[in-house]
């Protein structure tokens, strides 16, 4: 089963090749990374999404980069929360 981890205090220069490459050291497999961006300006919103190819991989991943340093700045890492409906609860009828 995979892993989906919220990634956090990113820099705006940080490239999905660096952070794919971070989270790739030590054998740990990398699924997917998306770092999520602005729509006004396209630059980096400072945080993003690292899916690990398995439970294992992304919680040693979690471990060892958890305040580690990239781009000089200290990432903040959690396992990523389902997304919820902005528009719950409606009903038609």
């Amino acid at each position: 089963m995979s892993k989906r981890l919220y990634i956090g205090n990113l820099c705006s220069t940080t490239t999905k090749a660096a952070l794919t490459e971070a989270f790739q050291r030590d054998g740990r497999q990398v699924s997917t990374v998306e770092l999520v961006m602005s729509r006004e300006i396209g630059h980096s919103r400072g945080f993003g999404f690292v899916e690990m190819v398995s439970d294992t991989d992304g919680d040693a991943a979690m471990k060892a980069l958890d305040g580690s340093v990239i781009d000089g700045r200290a990432l903040k890492g959690q396992v990523a929360e389902e997304r919820k409906s902005r528009f719950g609860g409606l009903v038609s009828g």
